[in-house]
C-alpha cells in the first residue's frame, strides 16, 4: 500500500512539473490596430441560448463594428464558419475575432425572472493560434413581470452585451 501511495505521488509530481501549452492569452496584450486593416469575425458559438439572445447580440455586435471600422479605417468580414474551418492563409494574414456565449440561465418564477449570461471576446493577432486578447463578460438581469417581459428583457441584455463587447474591442484597437 505504501509502495502505490509513493508511485502516485511521483506520478503526480512529474505530471505537475509537465509543461502544458499555455492557452491563456499572453499579458503582453494587442498591438495597436491602424487602417488598411481586415480583421475576419466568426459567429459566436452558442449552446442553449434562446435565438433572439443569439441573433440579437451578433447583429448589435457587428453594427458596433461597423461603426469602430468606419472610425478607424478598418473592414471587418463576417465568415460563416468555426474557427477550426477558417483556412490557415486567414488565420496566418488576419486578425481574427471569436465570442461565445459559454453559459445562460433564465429562472423565472411566477411574478419575476433572473437571466444571468456569460460571454467571451478572444482576438487573434496574424498568425497566431493563441488568442492576444481575451475579454470576459458576465451579465445579470432580475426583473418583475408587472414591470417588464422576458422579451423586452433579452433584447435589452443581447444588446448590452454585444455593446460591452464592442467597447472592450475599441479600447484594445486604439491602446498604445
Amino acid at each position: 500500500m505504501r509502495v502505490l501511495l509513493i508511485a502516485l505521488l511521483l506520478l503526480a509530481t512529474g505530471l505537475a512539473s509537465c509543461s502544458f501549452p499555455d492557452k491563456e492569452p499572453p499579458a503582453g496584450g494587442l498591438r495597436p490596430i491602424d487602417g488598411e486593416e481586415t480583421i475576419f469575425v466568426v459567429p459566436f458559438m452558442t449552446v442553449m441560448v434562446p435565438r433572439q439572445v443569439r441573433e440579437t447580440l451578433f447583429d448589435r455586435f457587428v453594427d458596433r463594428l461597423n461603426e469602430i471600422g468606419e472610425e478607424k479605417a478598418v473592414e471587418f468580414l463576417i465568415l460563416k464558419r468555426g474557427f477550426e474551418e477558417v483556412a490557415d492563409t486567414v488565420r496566418r494574414d488576419h486578425y481574427l475575432i471569436t465570442g461565445e456565449i459559454f453559459s445562460y440561465v433564465e429562472d423565472g418564477g411566477c411574478c419575476s425572472t433572473d437571466i444571468r449570461i456569460k460571454s467571451r471576446l478572444n482576438i487573434y493577432e496574424p498568425g497566431s493560434e493563441v488568442p492576444s486578447l481575451q475579454f470576459d463578460y458576465p451579465k445579470e438581469v432580475f426583473f418583475q413581470h408587472d414591470y417588464s417581459s422576458l422579451v423586452q428583457q433579452r433584447d435589452l441584455l443581447a444588446k448590452d452585451v454585444a455593446d460591452n463587447l464592442a467597447a472592450q474591442l475599441y479600447s484594445a484597437m486604439t491602446a498604445k
